[in-house]
Order: structure tokens, then C-alpha cells, then sequence
């Protein structure tokens, strides 16, 4: 059992016991002993501000729990390092006076734990109405001073006009397992904060927006004051994880304007406008603060909202962009884009799930340089969707490889969106089903493997095209080649049936003029001995039985214009069909 010690209550005459581990007798101060009531009828402001006063430096101050709450008509200004701790929601302090906010903390060492805060309203922004503002010092023009050592844990916070818990220039923080709900422009802001940690909080239903805005957990700075970046820093060094954040309508689930060394690790956020942002800042005088340095990671980001933005927004600016950012095996569904990158350099987006997008899986917009985008799975677009990754600038620069596309609802596998494009590599992507194809502009990639298991079929008489793929230029240097593999099916005895492979202008009738009904395979290697000289071998099977092998050449000239890798197929009676099941082009390469 734990030691106790013993407090007379003057107004009760009674005594109360309280652990000793919990307060020692010299720090102990009872708001109730100033005059608090806590009855929801007397103004405590007063007495809940004696008490600060009277509470010596390191002290703790206890709310004790009422069967009402403690009315407050003005803010409470902490100005000394002080816990302030209650009893969990039955103590509860409600300020009454509209834009007005519940605790104002000043100074260092500063604990509050286990209180209900609860605002005047949530229906209109009031910009003074917080339920905890932690801030330093404004020095301007000069660096600002910050306060330290500042933990927020374990509170309920509920009806507030701006933000249930705001901090300005603090330093070593953390903002912990605290619910926030019904808060009309942001759960949790930090501005111009560093060396934190926000963990474990619930915030949900910021339902209002100051200029289109609201956010569920936020790191930013300053942008109304023109600086250099002295007077308000950016956010740095702060992790943010496993806080889950719902109904954000309006705009974010977490943003950083300008945040640099931050993470945003295993947080689940539900039904918000946007996920995750990554942005930068720019201040009324035009400096620009680019965001860098970032990590965003096991994060599940899910909507139901139907056509909302991004689950993850990596935006840089025109006058600066992004650097660094690391997307890292995060869970979206449901977003319009699940990933969108936007003037960046040096990112990578590697292991991430999309689910259920709207328009893309994955979007490179404008001014993307040396991305990573890579062993992501984008899987089940929604009907009418554009691509399963889309790059939307020929000034894009990178790699694409290794990802897994379900493509079935959507107009591509990938869209390359500019037809001059030819600046990203582009290898071993796996993509299944697609509308119009399976790469747009795909000839102006650098692939490595190209892979089309639709069903093309021909019936008739005629020379039609089964499979065909458009190389562009110089995309087979010499000593490289191409591993062609192709199978299907033909149905029909009524006529002969031909199939023919082409490379450039020349071609290899592989299966002449026959009347069956066999399965077919076809497998081939064609190699650049130089850029206008080729040699190989292709081989050809009715079912098991191999029908047509032979040594081949050719002297297309693959640096000078785009070429075409096709098969074909006629049909002597309108009756008979050849089917093209599997069509794969897989590039070769010499060891030197």
C-alpha cells in the first residue's frame, strides 16, 4: 500500500488522503483550497489563478474531480514551472467567454495531465480561443526564445473556436494521448517549434477552414511576418506517430509547411481532404522556405469521402523545390491520387500499398527529379481512372521499377502524358489489365520488361495485328537484345491460319498456312550485333510440337527512328479465330 499524506480542506472540514509518490506535502496546492467551487455556477478564474500564484516553482496544482466542472471567464496564464493535474474528465474546466482560451503557458517545465478542457463553442473561428497556447518569446527581428520541457498528456479537449492545443517556439516537447475533438480550425499546431514528440493523440472532427484550411495535427510557421527565416523558424526535429485523426473534410489529416527532419510514422488517418502534406512556405515578403528531410511511413490513410485529393502530397514550389522526402510502406485507399509528387528532387517512394483511387495510383507532376519510385502495389483503380502511375513532365528524371499495377479499371497501366517524353527508367513493372493500353508513349521508355496477358484476337481474312510494341529510338544499343515470348490459342477448322513475327520491316512467317486447332507458342531472341544489323532465333510449337526453327538476320536501323516489335495473325475463313493470350518482351544485355 503506499504511503500516504494528509490535507485539511477548510471549507469541508474534512481531511483527504493523497499517495505520496503522487504529491509530496510541500509541492501540493488544491485549486479548492483558493476558493475554486468547481460547480459550474461560481467563476473559479480567480481563485484557479491565485493558486498559480501561490504555487511555488516545480509545484504541482490538483483539480480536483467535481459532478460539474470549474467555470473559467478568462484565460489562465501559467507563468512558472507547474504541473497541473486532475482527475481525468470529471475535472473539468469550461471557459465561458467567447474567444477566450482555457490555459496560456509562458514558461518552461510546464505539465498538464488529466483534464477536460472544454470551449465556449466550435460553430465560427475565434482566433484567441485555444484550449492550451504554449509559447515563447517574439524577439523581432531578433531569433525568438523558446520555452522547454512542455508535456500535454492524457486530456480531453472538446469545443473550441481555433485549436485545442497550440504551441509557439517551444522546444522538447511532447504532446501525448490526449483526445481532441470538435475543434473548428486545427487539432494540434506547432509553429516554429523543434525537438518534440506527438504520439498517441485522437484528434477528430475539425469541421470548420480559415481560408480553405483546417488541420488535424500541423507543423508550420509564421506566414503573415516577412522574415529571413530569424524571427520565425521552420518546424524541425519532431516526431509525429501513432495518433489517429478523423474527419478532417476540409482539408488535412498532418501537414508540415517548411518542416524539415520531421517524421510521420503509423498514423491512422480516416475521411480528411487530404492525408499526409508535405509543402513549403513562403512568408508575405516572398522568402521561400523549401521543405526538406522528411519521412512519411506506415502510415494508414483511408477515406470515404468519394472525389478528395491526395493520401500523400509531396509539394515543392516554383520557386524552390522539395528535397528528400521518404514515402515509406504506407496504406491509402480511396483518394483521387493516392500518392502526388510535385516540384521535388531526390525522393523516394518505395513500398507503399494504394488501393481504390479515383483518377492514379501514383502522380509525378511537374519539376520531379531523380525519384525512386519503386516496389509500390497499386492495386484495383476505380472504374474511369486515368493510370496506375502518371508522369505528367518530360522534365521528370528517375527511376520507375518494380511495382505491381492491377490496371483493369483504369485508361492505362501507366501514362507517360507527354508524347516527347524520354527521361525516366522504366524496369521490371508487373501490370495487369488496363483500357486503351498498357503504357502511354511507352516508346519513350527505357524499359526492361513489357508484359500483355490480354486476350487480342483476328478472325477472317486479313492481316491483323495480335501484339505490337513501339520502340523508340536507340533503345537497343549494340550488344543488347530482346527475349520475345508469345502464346495463344486458335479455334475453327474451316481454313488455313498464318501467323507472322515482325521486327522493323522485316518479318518471319512462323506458323504458314495450316488448318488446326492447336494451342501455339513462340519464343525468340533478336540481338544488335550493331545499330543497323540483327541476328537470332526463333522457335514455334503447336502444343508441344515444335513446327518452325531457324537462324535469322535483319538490318533494321534501330537509332534512327522508332521501330516495331509486332505479331500477326490472318485467317483464310471469317469463321476461324487465332488468340494472342501472352505477349512478353524481356531486354538482354551483354555482360560488357
Amino acid at each position: 500500500m503506499p504511503k500516504l499524506v494528509c490535507q485539511y480542506k477548510q471549507d469541508s472540514n474534512k481531511i483527504e488522503l493523497w499517495p505520496l509518490e503522487r504529491h509530496s506535502f510541500l509541492d501540493y496546492i488544491n485549486v479548492q483550497d483558493y476558493g475554486a467551487k468547481g460547480d459550474g455556477v461560481v467563476d473559479d478564474t480567480i481563485a484557479i489563478a491565485a493558486a498559480v500564484t501561490a504555487a511555488s516553482a516545480g509545484g504541482t496544482i490538483v483539480f480536483p474531480a467535481t459532478s460539474s466542472y470549474y467555470k473559467i471567464s478568462d484565460s489562465i496564464t501559467v507563468d512558472k514551472a507547474l504541473t497541473l493535474e486532475g482527475e481525468g474528465e470529471a475535472s473539468e474546466i469550461r471557459q465561458v467567454t467567447s474567444n477566450k482560451g482555457g490555459f496560456e503557458i509562458t514558461a518552461s517545465n510546464v505539465t498538464i495531465k488529466n483534464l477536460k478542457l472544454y470551449g465556449p463553442q466550435y460553430a465560427a473561428y475565434q482566433s484567441s480561443e485555444d484550449a492550451i497556447y504554449a509559447h515563447g518569446t517574439d524577439n523581432n527581428p531578433a531569433a525568438p526564445t523558446y520555452i522547454t520541457h512542455l508535456k500535454i498528456k492524457d486530456c480531453y479537449i472538446q469545443n473550441w473556436g481555433d485549436a485545442g492545443i497550440q504551441c509557439k517556439f517551444v522546444q522538447h516537447f511532447e504532446i501525448a494521448s490526449n483526445y481532441i475533438e470538435d475543434c473548428y480550425y486545427h487539432g494540434i499546431m506547432h509553429h516554429s517549434c523543434k525537438n518534440g514528440r506527438i504520439h498517441h493523440n485522437q484528434v477528430r472532427d475539425i469541421t470548420g477552414s480559415v481560408s480553405g484550411n483546417a488541420y488535424g495535427i500541423s507543423l508550420s510557421k509564421n506566414q503573415a511576418t516577412g522574415t529571413d527565416g530569424t524571427t520565425d523558424p521552420i518546424c524541425q526535429d519532431i516526431l509525429v506517430d501513432h495518433n489517429d485523426i478523423y474527419n478532417v473534410t476540409n482539408w488535412e489529416g498532418i501537414d508540415t509547411h517548411g518542416g524539415q527532419y520531421c517524421k510521420f510514422d503509423a498514423n491512422f488517418i480516416r475521411d480528411t481532404k487530404h492525408g499526409i502534406v508535405i509543402t513549403t512556405v513562403e512568408d508575405v515578403d516572398g522568402n521561400f522556405f523549401p521543405v526538406k528531410h522528411n519521412t512519411v511511413s506506415n502510415n494508414t490513410i483511408v477515406t470515404g469521402l468519394g472525389t478528395v485529393s491526395s493520401g500523400i502530397n509531396i509539394a515543392g514550389d516554383a520557386s524552390g523545390n522539395s528535397e528528400k522526402q521518404i514515402i515509406l510502406g504506407n496504406y491509402i485507399e480511396g483518394y483521387n491520387k493516392g500518392i502526388r509528387i510535385v516540384h521535388d528532387n531526390h525522393s523516394q517512394v518505395i513500398g507503399n500499398v494504394v488501393y481504390n483511387s479515383v483518377d492514379m495510383g501514383i502522380q509525378l507532376q511537374d519539376e520531379v527529379h531523380d525519384v525512386v519510385v519503386k516496389g509500390n502495389n497499386i492495386d484495383t483503380l476505380q472504374a474511369g481512372a486515368d493510370a496506375g502511375i502518371k508522369i505528367e513532365s518530360d522534365t521528370c528524371t528517375g527511376i520507375i521499377e518494380g511495382n505491381i499495377i492491377d490496371a483493369t479499371n483504369a485508361d492505362y497501366g501507366m501514362n507517360f502524358g507527354v508524347s516527347n517524353y524520354n527521361a525516366l527508367t522504366v524496369k521490371d513493372n508487373k501490370i495487369s489489365g488496363y483500357g486503351t493500353a498498357k503504357y502511354r508513349y511507352y516508346n519513350r521508355i527505357d524499359w526492361d520488361e513489357i508484359i500483355d496477358n490480354s486476350d487480342n484476337a483476328t478472325s477472317g481474312a486479313g492481316e491483323d495485328t495480335l501484339a505490337s510494341d513501339t520502340q523508340r529510338a536507340s533503345s537497343l544499343s549494340t550488344n543488347m537484345g530482346i527475349h520475345i515470348f508469345a502464346a495463344g490459342t486458335k479455334t475453327g477448322a474451316a481454313g488455313n491460319k498464318t501467323i507472322k513475327l515482325y521486327f522493323g520491316t522485316t518479318s518471319w512467317t512462323v506458323h504458314p498456312a495450316a488448318n488446326n486447332e492447336l494451342n501455339w507458342t513462340l519464343e525468340a531472341e533478336i540481338w544488335n550485333t550493331a545499330a543497323d544489323a540483327q541476328r537470332g532465333w526463333i522457335r514455334f510449337w503447336n502444343d508441344d510440337t515444335l513446327v518452325y526453327a531457324d537462324y535469322i538476320t535483319a538490318a533494321e536501323d534501330t537509332s534512327a527512328g522508332t521501330f516495331v516489335i509486332k505479331l500477326t495473325g490472318e485467317c483464310a475463313d471469317a469463321g476461324d479465330t487465332i488468340t494472342q493470350t501472352m505477349f512478353r518482351l524481356k531486354k538482354l544485355r551483354t555482360e560488357n
